[in-house]
């Protein structure tokens, strides 16, 4: 049953994964930005971030998927 369970797992993270993948190109798109970099991971694959590039120059372009009441940053 774990190996069975484990697999279920696997297959949402990359379910998951994907989402993310797609959500950090909507958001390119939506600010007129082209994902440059390979993407990086943070914390339990809740942000995605990669490279991007556009008409002011490189940016770096976060994707953040949390409650909004958790999800809050350094001010």
């Amino acid at each position: 049953m774990t190996a069975e369970r484990d697999m279920d797992v696997e297959q949402a993270d990359e379910r998951f994964r994907e989402w993310m993948r797609s959500n950090l190109a909507r958001v390119a798109e939506h600010f007129g930005l082209t994902v440059v970099g390979q993407p990086a991971w943070g914390w339990r694959l809740r942000t995605i971030g990669a490279s991007a590039s556009g008409p002011d120059g490189p940016r770096w372009l976060r994707v953040v998927t949390e409650f909004p009441k958790r999800a809050c940053g350094d001010t």
